[in-house]
């Protein structure tokens, strides 16, 4: 999908990661997805402007509408390993601290 089509739209970026205990663990964060001069952003309500690299973009897709709930009533979603953001600052540069579990 391209990206134009998800701009100005809600956008859930969903992080992975691995446990301590080796299962995997995720959290959904929302934003808009914008672009100025040729370069995506993730733009959130805090004030957080986060570049979106261009090797992701490919990978933005629609929510089915049985994930639309989980997935924060978002119209696209962008999955990506927890790893992958230290290429660009990290979870805290983004905004985002990663939810305590209930379990």
């Amino acid at each position: 999908m391209s990206p134009e089509a998800a701009e100005g739209k809600p956008i859930a970026l969903i992080l992975w990661r691995k446990k301590e205990n080796g299962e995997d663990d995720l959290a959904v964060f929302k934003g808009v997805l914008t672009q100025e001069d040729g370069i995506y952003h993730l733009d959130r309500e805090a004030g957080f402007d986060r570049v979106i690299k261009e090797a992701w973009l490919q990978r933005i897709d629609a929510v089915p509408a049985e994930l639309k709930e989980v997935l924060l009533d978002c119209d696209f979603q962008l999955s990506l390993n927890l790893s992958e953001l230290d290429e660009v600052g990290g979870l805290e540069s983004f905004g985002f601290s990663w939810p305590v579990s209930a379990a």
